[in-house]
């Protein structure tokens, strides 16, 4: 897949769990920060739209009270959408992303 006219590059800045994208298409995750307060907070990636979609990621915040950042070396491929959820140890997330315009 290229980074033609058809795709979106974007990324979301979530403070409360939520959809990353247009709901419900495919979206392909490319990387992601974690701001954690005093206890490293976990950042879980879901294929789909809600929390009951399947785990497809999950990552604990390397080091705490900072933003912690993650490249992926190969995009995570969601084909129902992309749900970012943490706990309450993450004060927000940004999730970098790619996705198909039609």
């Amino acid at each position: 897949m290229g980074f033609g006219v058809s795709e979106v590059v974007s990324w979301a800045r979530l403070t409360t769990s939520g959809v990353v994208g247009d709901s419900g298409k495919a979206v392909d995750v490319v990387g992601y920060t974690i701001k954690s307060g005093g206890t490293a907070g976990v950042l879980s990636i879901l294929n789909g739209a809600a929390t009951t979609a399947p785990l497809a990621w999950a990552d604990t915040a390397s080091a705490v009270s900072q933003e912690n950042s993650k490249t992926l070396a190969y995009p995570i491929r969601l084909a129902a959408g992309c749900y970012a959820s943490f706990d309450a140890n993450v004060s927000a997330a940004t999730v970098f992303y790619r996705q198909m315009l039609t």
